[in-house]
C-alpha cells in the first residue's frame, strides 16, 4: 500500500491555521473520524 503525501511535508493538523468565525457541520462525532475532526477543527477555534 502506498503512503499519500499532501503537499511537499505531508499534511497535519498543526498545518492549520486558525478557523476562527468559520463554521462547519459534521455528522457522526461521537466516535471515527467524525469525532477526531471536530476535535481538531475545536483546537483551532472554528
Amino acid at each position: 500500500m502506498s503512503t499519500n503525501e499532501f503537499g511537499k511535508n505531508g499534511w497535519t493538523p498543526e498545518r492549520i491555521g486558525s478557523l476562527k468565525g468559520k463554521t462547519y457541520v459534521i455528522t457522526g462525532t461521537t466516535s471515527g473520524t467524525g469525532f477526531e475532526a471536530a476535535r481538531i477543527l475545536l483546537a483551532k477555534e472554528a
